[in-house]
């Protein structure tokens, strides 16, 4: 998860699809995010030097394990 505006690979090329979203709600690195087509996903925030609050819109990509 990440937020929009920042893109670690410029080129694309190798970065996954990606879909926006809204925090709906935070607990520590786990987030709720509000999906365009109105589903509501639970993400966990990788690292640890990014900041995320509820309002925030992000960019998430999809795990192999869903």
């Amino acid at each position: 998860m990440s937020r929009g505006g920042r893109r670690e690979d410029s080129s694309g090329a190798d970065a996954p699809h990606t879909v926006s979203g809204l925090v709906t709600a935070a607990w520590r690195r786990h987030y709720a995010v509000r999906l365009a087509d109105g589903r509501t996903i639970k993400c966990l925030l990788r690292g640890r030097g990014l900041g995320i609050a509820c309002g925030d819109r992000v960019s998430v990509a999809p795990t192999a394990d869903g």
